[in-house]
């Protein structure tokens, strides 16, 4: 387009030129000639690049509009209650008197914050509060934000989640049989560095600093040591698999700590940096950093004291910190197509294919069950009601409500978005009490029934 309007450009000054040359040189006033062609090709393109500049401000307009601000008029004291809705008020209240949670609770139905409310100490040392306004350590919930950032450059051309890891990591062995799908997917075999660190750490000098501070019960050390770059590295590429890779679902963090380090390699930017630039600075949420700040919730629990897990050994497996508005703005966001399009969010939240293989697989470990038990088998009883969770790209799906749930050292947080009923919730604590981690998916429930009750 650009080539053909300086074409046509060039043709009209010939044209130009041609009829006010003969006059002019007939006037014996070449300079005027001159003069008058350079001026009417100047102000040509003066007039084109006033039309370009204003047409690339109204794009950027009309981009940063296409993002939902949960800040926009955003009204807060303690708590935010649309009174339509006093009934989830209700609920949490009842819940409260039960358990000594410490925490942030937010309710949205589609664009709109219906419920939000604050419990507890951020920091009970310093006798600080929770606010609606308070930074959690989110942990796994991170994971969302790592498959969008790859879903993204995927979009852009700039990978394919089919290729074979390989391709990052050359001196992994098993790099050619895993797939950046797999990863996310939780279907590598790759044993999780978190949940599964002692058979996780194999290298030498790394296991010697593992053993030494399981010997001395110091896991709170342990929990607080800043394993390198290298350091994962050395034992990623030295440990066997648990499974071949896609046989299985098998939760690991480990997945999502390497598709970091894709994300690095691909952008040319570190993952912190590409995040608040891609997702964070276009969703609007100005309250969320890898980074720990000054006046977060400071995570604890009770057989350990206080407890900071290191950032960067959480790193794109569970490092980020937010609050609830932020949250809701991301998942607002995300399911509506702003940060990747319609298609590709459908596209990480589709477990058509997962269904399948793991419907396979439950079939040939019958069958084998079968053969071994003979006379003995029973049929396994399965509730037909019930609605199976499968592991997408960064988000569980259970039937039309997308989520996921985050736990390390005394956060306990839920996200969960219905794409039916558009009722989203937002749970982030920093609560010491250990019933909490088990009961917050309790908590979502009811929470999510009252809201549905209403709506």
């Amino acid at each position: 387009m650009k080539k053909i309007l300086l074409v046509l450009i060039g043709i009209v000054l010939m044209l130009v030129a041609t009829y006010y040359g003969f006059y002019e040189l007939n006037n014996k006033n070449v300079d005027a000639f001159f003069d008058k062609t350079i001026a009417s090709f100047s102000d040509s393109m003066s007039l084109r690049e006033e039309s370009m500049a204003g047409k690339q401000q109204e794009a950027d307009v009309e981009q940063e509009e296409k993002f939902f601000n949960v800040y926009d008029n955003l009204e807060y004291d303690t708590y935010i209650l649309d009174p339509k809705y006093k009934v989830i008020k209700s609920t949490v209240q009842k819940e409260m008197n039960n358990h000594s949670v410490q925490g942030t609770i937010l309710v949205g139905v589609d664009d709109d914050i219906v419920y939000a409310e604050s419990f507890g100490k951020a920091s009970k040392w310093d006798g600080i509060n929770n606010t609606l306004m308070t930074r959690y350590g989110i942990a796994s919930l991170t994971k969302s934000f790592t498959a969008t950032s790859i879903m993204k450059l995927y979009e852009e051309g700039k990978l394919d989640i089919n290729d074979t890891i390989d391709k990052y990591f050359p001196d992994y062995i098993y790099g050619k049989d895993i797939t950046i799908l797999q990863l996310m997917q939780m279907r590598s075999g790759i044993i999780d560095y978190l949940n599964d660190m002692e058979n996780f750490i194999s290298v030498s000098d790394c296991k010697e600093i593992y053993d030494s501070f399981v010997e001395n019960n110091d896991y709170k050390g342990l929990d607080e040591y800043p394993w390198s770059r290298d350091d994962m590295l050395r034992n990623i590429y030295n440990d066997e698999l648990k499974f071949t890779p896609d046989e299985k679902y098998s939760y690991s963090n480990t997945n999502y700590y390497m598709l970091g380090c894709i994300i690095e390699q691909v952008s040319g930017m570190k993952y912190d940096e590409y995040v608040a630039e891609n997702i964070f600075k276009p969703c609007h949420m100005d309250n969320s950093s890898l980074k720990p700040l000054e006046g977060d919730a400071v995570s604890y629990m009770q057989s350990e004291g206080f407890v900071s897990s290191s950032y960067e050994t959480l790193f794109s497996a569970g490092g980020i910190r937010s609050n609830v508005f932020d949250m809701f703005s991301w998942l607002r966001n995300l399911t509506k197509g702003n940060v990747v399009s319609s298609d590709t969010f459908y596209r990480m939240v589709d477990t058509t294919k997962i269904a399948q293989k793991e419907q396979e697989r439950y079939e040939k470990e019958q069958e084998k069950l079968k053969q071994e038990l003979g006379t003995e088998y029973e049929e396994p009883k399965v509730d037909p009601n019930k609605v199976p969770t499968y592991y997408a790209c960064g988000l569980q799906v259970t039937g039309s409500k997308v989520w996921h749930a985050g736990y390390i050292d005394g956060f306990s947080n839920y996200m969960s978005t219905d794409l039916d009923t558009g009722i989203t919730i937002i749970i982030l604590t920093n609560s010491s009490d250990d019933r909490v981690t088990e009961d917050v998916p309790g908590l979502w429930k009811k929470i999510y029934n009252a809201a549905n009750s209403v709506k």
